[in-house]
């Protein structure tokens, strides 16, 4: 039985896709590390409004909230924001935003009987997280792309030719 060349360019051929591909979830996880880095240092609290609920996304909320003067939308999860079910959240209903004072679009909802220093330190905590998920992701494609190219160095005899 002939050996089989190197499985170099396969797995470069198959790697280069999976880097890019990859690249897209931790584009997701740096912007989420960023904007926890930038409300953690840049925090204040104002008073918003739930104007939309998307109880069958992950109980999602939309909230709204004005900035000197400027509104703006933020989203959170009815268990953070208003700690009831998302089917008994009523439109109008009252939520504290964290907003950075840098960049006011970006913002997260308070829990009613948290403070803002509590959810600063959920959110130091929280913030290296985000990176979890991509890093397992990686760890599996390319631990696949190796078992997919391996090259046994044994050849094989077929069953009932030992010798």
């Amino acid at each position: 039985m002939k050996k089989p060349d190197s499985p170099l360019f396969a797995r470069i051929a198959l790697g280069v896709p999976a880097l890019i591909g990859l690249s897209i979830p931790y584009t997701f996880a740096v912007t989420s590390y960023r904007n926890t880095d930038l409300l953690i240092h840049t925090a204040q609290v104002t008073d918003g409004r739930i104007i939309e609920r998307h109880c069958k996304n992950h109980s999602a909320l939309v909230f709204s909230y004005s900035v000197n003067g400027k509104s703006y939308r933020g989203g959170g999860h009815a268990g953070v924001c208003v700690r009831t079910n998302c089917d008994e959240t009523e439109l109008g209903a009252p939520v504290q935003v964290m907003y950075s004072s840098r960049k006011p679009q970006v913002s997260d909802c308070i829990s009613p009987d948290a403070d803002l220093e509590t959810r600063i330190r959920d959110n130091k905590r929280g913030r290296f997280s985000v990176f979890i998920f991509p890093a397992i992701l990686t760890l599996f494609v390319f631990s696949a792309i190796f078992s997919w190219t391996r090259i046994d160095d044994k050849e094989q005899t077929p069953k009932g030719r030992e010798s």
